[in-house]
């Protein structure tokens, strides 16, 4: 008798940004729109991070540099977000390219 176990070859999708932790309580206000909310700034660098296209890591980059977002508080929301292995690798090093372009803009 043999067994064969099969894996699947495609793994789970990255984390939505529904799934980043409690972020319905981050929400905010939008001004001027009643009854309207957005994702806390952090938690959209989060999201972004999960993209990691060029133009997330601009803006991250700008938004970091000219003081709109805390490291800090987006670390800990990134460490915070359940995600599988591969995703822990590739946010955490499109964070490092955030930061390390977020310095050399403000070094100008």
């Amino acid at each position: 008798m043999t067994i064969s176990v099969t894996t699947p070859t495609s793994s789970l999708p990255p984390p939505s940004t529904t799934s980043l932790p409690d972020f319905r309580n981050r929400l905010v206000p939008l001004e001027g729109c009643p009854r309207v909310f957005a994702l806390d700034p952090h938690d959209m660098a989060v999201a972004k991070l999960f993209a990691g296209r060029p133009k997330d890591i601009r803006l991250l980059s700008f938004l970091l540099a000219t003081d709109r977002l805390d490291e800090a508080k987006v670390r800990k929301l990134l460490w915070d977000t359940p995600m599988e292995e591969k995703w822990i690798v590739k946010t955490h090093a499109v964070l490092e390219q955030v930061v390390a372009e977020a310095a050399q803009q403000r070094a100008v």
